[in-house]
């Protein structure tokens, strides 16, 4: 064979085996899509917004924001449900002799339930008002909802469909009652608006408006009819709600709940502020008590087994009463929550408590006591790992609470910090594990970072700085040889560690026009860049003792940074569809035309499978790139909230892009189309991580959410 000839068979070969990888690439690519892993979402802190008994199963429900519903048998041991929506649920009812839950929320969302509530269905509103209350006609199977602009539903067939009823309003509508023996309904409005219906709420007639504060709630007391309102103000009528008399107490508060003492004939009401309104004659007169140290006071209940009165109020306020509220004994939760929803189960002497944040309390004896049975995590997270060197998952967020889980994500601890400035405790944004793999390196403002060698377990402040000088740390990261720990403020300090972040030095170069805000290390070079907000960026050749400022020739405002392993490009993203790439280890950096100069750049992430190149942003910006990012294709995500983290499903190795809105997105074909993955919110997340353990996929932001993988 002449050599012209071999080097044609070469030749030949060689493009056969670039075919040939290629089709592996694909292979696995498609072998991933085809096996769809799917995931069950639930939000782990929802928003509770109420408590219900099932008289028929005794089974206990709370629900609330995310479209959230969890029941319990015992009130000890809580599960959730399956629904079919992810707003708001306001409010849930029961039908008595059918045993029939129906659950609404915000934008015209029903949901019911026949099984005591372990799973829903979705009914069909056909309307997208944000509704208020529900509430089954006790004479017949009828429903009623209402909301807001003045919408009225009715059900004729237990809830399963909705027709739209003439209320003659468009004030928002909040609250319903139907007479025992349904004789009339009435519905309550803001701006005072009071409505009554005599036909099964088919027709309602405006009644003569009283008051300009809300009607929010009504209840029978006797043969006297009463409806709940603000500034110290109730309705009260003698004729089943045909006709209406103001009243108004020496209070100013919002009517939270009310109670009646059977023993010594008094009407109680709760307030905002912590009054206590009381009656001894049907509700004509009223005095003003002070039992809860003008605390927030969620529920009011009578308890017949101890024949007392229990309060419950935010800051962990709890009184007792057995004098139909003349004296109250005052007693505290030790952590102080803030219960927005609270049942009382006399039968059992049961009391629960839940709140934002996923926040759950129950007491086994009547309110004297009360055990935890899920923390307050209402802050918003900034940041979930998995734990270097224990089966645990960690994440930290807002006024410096850090979270350990070691079950998935299903249940968190908070873990306490002692911090050097406890009035200003740090928003960690940044967690990297150190050079032995052991140690992990948390960093935040106000010019802190933490230090954790036990996975995650205990926390120490090993830096800060004075709320005063504004310092930011926003994120901490290794050298180009993972020899070294990193972390630099945002105004060109730079702090260095060779002990696994048991001491630090400072270097870096101060900077007047540029504020850093991500950097990357590039071990082919030996280089560190970091960039920001401005036109300059810092780089070193020397693991971070010294650093030099490289001006990049233009004013960009950068979020991402990246670094290709194939093609050993380095890549900064950012706002106004900027795109800057470096061959030479970050010394020269060349700004790349891209399909969306409108677009903010946020994250920047390589698919395994065909190596390529997928940067998001905001409103849904992607870009892709099959050639080290020297040219960019734009995609259609499907979606136009901002997409804010990109990372990689460990099992299907295929891309995961996270972000505003509840978005979660799936890609099968390596960032060439994107598909919906459930989170159960439409929270707004901002970073997301794998369990290495389970297989769960975290979100956290706003809301925690687990995608727990289904076999």
């Amino acid at each position: 064979m002449s050599m012209v000839k071999f080097i044609r068979v070469c030749r030949v070969l060689s493009f056969l085996s670039g075919v040939l990888l290629a089709c592996s690439a694909l292979a696995q690519s498609a072998g991933a899509s085809a096996e769809g892993i799917a995931y069950a979402a639930q939000v782990i802190n929802p928003h509770y917004k109420g408590i219900l008994l099932e008289p028929r199963s005794q089974h206990l429900l709370a629900w609330g924001s995310d479209g959230m519903v969890r029941y319990s048998a015992d009130g000890l041991s809580w599960q959730a449900a399956r629904t079919p929506v992810n707003r708001t649920l306001t409010k849930m009812a029961v039908h008595e002799r059918s045993g029939l839950l129906i659950a609404v929320g915000d934008q015209g969302q029903i949901i019911r339930s026949t099984d005591a509530g372990r799973s829903w269905s979705q009914a069909d509103s056909g309307s997208r008002a944000d509704l208020r209350d529900v509430l089954a006609l006790p004479a017949e199977d009828a429903w009623l909802a209402l909301g807001s602009s003045g919408v009225i539903l009715r059900s004729a067939d237990s809830g399963a469909h909705w027709q739209p009823v003439a209320s003659g309003v468009t004030h928002e509508l909040l609250s319903l009652y139907a007479d025992p023996v349904g004789k009339f309904v009435m519905a309550g409005g803001v701006e005072g608006r009071l409505l009554r219906s005599t036909d099964g709420g088919r027709n309602w007639q405006a009644l003569k408006v009283l008051t300009d504060t809300p009607v929010t709630a009504f209840f029978r007391q006797g043969r006297f009819l009463f409806a709940l309102s603000a500034l110290g103000r109730l309705l009260r009528s003698s004729d089943e709600g045909r006709n209406w008399t103001l009243i108004q107490t020496a209070s100013k508060g919002f009517i939270t709940d009310h109670a009646y003492d059977p023993r010594h004939r008094t009407l109680l009401l709760s307030t905002h502020i912590g009054d206590i309104l009381r009656s001894t004659d049907g509700g004509l007169r009223w005095q003003v008590e002070k039992a809860s140290r003008q605390v927030y006071v969620t529920a009011i209940n009578y308890d017949p087994p101890s024949r007392t009165l229990i309060l419950s109020a935010h800051q962990g306020m709890a009184a007792h009463s057995p004098d139909g509220g003349t004296n109250w004994a005052l007693g505290r939760i030790a952590d102080k929550p803030d219960f927005d929803a609270v049942l009382l189960d006399s039968r059992r002497g049961l009391m629960l408590g839940a709140g934002d944040g996923g926040l759950m309390y129950v007491s086994t004896d009547r309110g004297a006591n009360w055990r935890r049975l899920s923390p307050q995590l209402s802050e918003y997270m900034n940041v979930v790992t998995p734990a270097p060197d224990a089966p645990a998952m960690l994440s930290t967020g807002t006024l410096g609470l850090t979270l350990r889980s070691q079950d998935g994500g299903q249940s968190w601890t908070p873990i306490p910090l002692e911090w050097r400035q406890p009035m200003v405790p740090a928003n960690i944004l940044s967690l990297q594990t150190a050079p032995d793999g052991k140690t992990l390196i948390g960093a935040g403002p106000p010019g802190t970072l933490t230090r954790s060698s036990d996975g995650g377990r205990s926390w120490q402040v090993v830096h800060d700085t004075f709320f005063e000088e504004g310092a930011t740390f926003p994120q901490v990261m290794l050298d180009d040889r993972r020899e070294a720990v990193l972390s630099f403020e945002t105004k060109g300090d730079v702090f260095r560690s060779t002990d696994n972040g048991g001491s630090w030095s400072k270097t870096g170069v101060p900077l007047d026009k540029t504020l850093l805000r991500t950097g990357l290390a590039n071990p082919a070079a030996g280089s560190l860049v970091l960039a920001g907000k401005g036109g300059q960026i810092l780089r070193s050749t020397d693991q971070g003792r010294s650093w030099s400022v490289l001006e990049l020739g233009g004013d960009y405002n950068l979020f991402g940074a990246w670094l290709d392993a194939r093609s050993g490009a380095m890549l900064l993203v950012g706002e106004g569809g900027v795109i800057l790439r470096s061959e030479d280890g970050g010394t020269r950096w060349q700004r790349i035309e891209t399909p969306a100069p409108a677009a903010t750049l946020l994250a920047v992430h390589a698919d395994p499978v065909s190596g390529a190149l997928l940067v998001s942003g905001r409103g849904g910006s992607m870009l892709r790139s099959g050639d080290g990012g020297k040219h960019w294709q734009q995609i259609d995500a499907g979606t136009q909230e901002d997409l804010r983290v990109l990372l990689i499903e460990p099992r299907s190795q295929r891309l995961i892009a996270v972000g505003r809105g509840g978005t979660i997105l799936r890609s099968p074909d390596g960032g060439l189309s994107w598909q919906p993955l459930p989170s159960h919110s439409l929270a707004n997340f901002r970073a997301a991580s794998f369990d290495p353990v389970s297989g769960a996929l975290i979100v956290v932001g706003e809301r925690i959410a687990v995608l727990t993988p289904q076999t």
